[in-house]
């Protein structure tokens, strides 16, 4: 499980520090893996769980790779360049989906009724996963679309961003 990227969340349960954690990826022998990781100790795993069991309204969220401090045999999670946010609940459709071929990079993104703004990406930072945010800010839609197709993004197909198996088809 070392070096494996997991999605986290971090909760402080009677003055404990405790994460728990899901494999961004499904592993051939075990599927998905949850743990939970309490001051430092892994407390308990669950190999092929199910999917989504990860959710926090918590900014303290975050997708992260598993490591063991060589000295105190502790275990942490050392968070990965971007930001995401927890996985929607449901599958997501978006109208809106550009790719970026030159640079391997895939774009998605959607407005509500209400204005609310989300987005999945994937590109090398993420190690070519989806990541999904909800955007705040002042840009509108128009802005951000255009933006990308400046910058060489092309639209293709609408597609359906699956919270399963965590891709855009």
């Amino acid at each position: 499980m070392l070096g494996h990227a997991f999605e986290c969340v971090k909760y402080e349960v009677s003055g404990k520090t405790r994460f728990l954690a899901r494999t961004l990826d499904a592993h051939t022998d075990n599927g998905f893996i949850f743990i939970v990781v309490q001051d430092g100790e892994i407390e308990s795993r669950l190999d092929n769980c199910p999917n989504a069991i990860i959710s926090s309204n918590s900014s303290e969220y975050l997708h992260g790779t598993l490591t063991v401090d060589e000295s105190t045999g502790l275990v942490s999670f050392d968070p990965l360049p971007y930001r995401a946010d927890p996985y929607p609940g449901s599958d997501v459709h978006f109208s809106d989906v550009y790719v970026h071929v030159s640079e391997n990079k895939v774009w998605a993104i959607k407005e509500d009724s209400s204005g609310n703004q989300c987005t999945v990406y994937k590109n090398d930072v993420t190690k070519q996963r989806f990541v999904f945010q909800e955007i705040s800010g002042n840009q509108t839609l128009s802005q951000r679309i255009q933006s990308k197709i400046q910058k060489g993004y092309i639209k293709i197909n609408p597609a359906v961003f699956s919270v399963v198996d965590r891709t855009l088809n």
